[in-house]
């Protein structure tokens, strides 16, 4: 084998006739018969520029046709007087004169770490990045990576007005500080936002002036104009406990007496309500059996039984629903209503408020 073809490329190669006679001397004034095979196919005739050069060699000029297949080009030559000739070239699909990329097309057709060439590493193996404020450079600054003057910051992303001055160095203090965190530990923010969750759910659950004061700030947040107005919310009348103790004393601790006064029922004993109908009935036995206006008295007695009845049926319907209210609430061995909080401004709450699972939200 003679060497190496780079595929479909024309390509020049000489070759050397000796004369029959010696099979020495160089064969001059031949017509040359060329025959090829290509990757192992049957020979076939070839017609490349033959070119004669002097004393017995002769250029052979192949084609991109006569290159195109990869594998072994076999070629047998002959003249008339001259010995044959036969070579053999293995075609390849890269360039061996090619001293950047070996015509390797997927490579840069640059050398390493010139201008669009391939980047190189340092001593540490770690690859070299090219600093500047030119085109295609990053602009390093002491481990940081700045942004050039040409590229406006995204408010979008980025906290701040759009500018195309000022770059933005990319070290931890400055991501903080576009994100809006003020220390380098999430979780100190995290912790934040429960504590002041916490304290929210204390104004809102808690009756006492002590938390009024501990916790002004948040009461003055629930009660601020957000465009609308402002609030007038009141811990110590209108938080979930001020409102249990005002159950306690409507309703569970309601006496019979507050219940008759509210739907005007002056004395304890309902018979003792209606001895005014048997003092009536004594004196109405001693009329006679059909006096001239029985039916007016018919119809007092009736419309006095009609209002009877409508005074208990009212008293059954709000003494049930006195106690479907009742029935509603929970107690614990204190004699407090036991409340399960879901949700506080309609954000839904998880935890049970212990230092092991803070309330919070979902």
């Amino acid at each position: 084998m003679n060497g190496f073809l780079k595929q479909s490329t024309i390509v020049n190669v000489p070759v050397f006739m000796r004369d029959v006679i010696d099979h020495v001397t160089g064969k001059t004034g031949l017509t040359l018969t060329i025959t090829a095979s290509k990757n192992g196919a049957s020979f076939a005739s070839i017609a490349p520029t033959v070119t004669e050069l002097a004393n017995g060699w002769y250029n052979i000029a192949f084609s991109t046709t006569h290159t195109n297949t990869l594998g072994f080009l076999s070629i047998h030559i002959t003249g008339t007087g001259a010995d044959p000739f036969d070579e053999q070239f293995q075609v390849i699909a890269f360039d061996l004169s090619d001293s950047v990329r070996l015509g390797l097309t997927a490579l840069p057709n640059a050398a390493a770490a010139a201008t669009g060439g391939l980047p190189t590493v340092d001593s540490s193996n770690a690859i070299k990045v090219q600093s500047g404020t030119g085109a295609n450079q990053i602009s390093l600054s002491s481990g940081l990576v700045a942004l050039q003057a040409d590229q406006a910051v995204n408010t979008t992303k980025w906290a701040g007005t759009a500018t195309t001055t000022s770059d933005i160095a990319l070290s931890a203090a400055a991501v903080r500080a576009a994100v809006g965190l003020a220390t380098a530990s999430l979780d100190t923010q995290i912790t934040g936002i429960l504590t002041s969750l916490l304290r929210y759910v204390q104004v809102i659950i808690r009756k006492d002036a002590a938390i009024a004061t501990d916790a002004a700030a948040y009461l003055t947040l629930i009660n601020a104009d957000i465009g609308t107005g402002v609030g007038a919310y009141d811990n110590t009348t209108d938080s979930v406990q001020a409102l249990r103790d005002q159950g306690d004393a409507a309703w569970i601790t309601n006496t019979a007496a507050n219940i008759r006064a509210a739907i005007g029922i002056a004395s304890a004993n309902i018979d003792t309500q209606l001895s005014d109908v048997a003092v009536i009935k004594a004196k109405t036995d001693n009329l006679p059996a059909d006096p001239a206006d029985a039916s007016d008295i018919a119809a007092s007695f009736a419309s006095i039984i009609s209002t009877l009845a409508d005074i208990i049926a009212y008293i059954d319907t709000e003494i049930a629903a006195i106690k479907a209210k009742t029935d509603l609430m929970a107690f614990n061995g204190a004699g407090e209503v036991s409340a399960n909080i879901k949700s506080v401004n309609n954000v839904a709450i998880q935890g049970d408020g212990t230092n092991v699972n803070k309330w919070r939200p979902v």
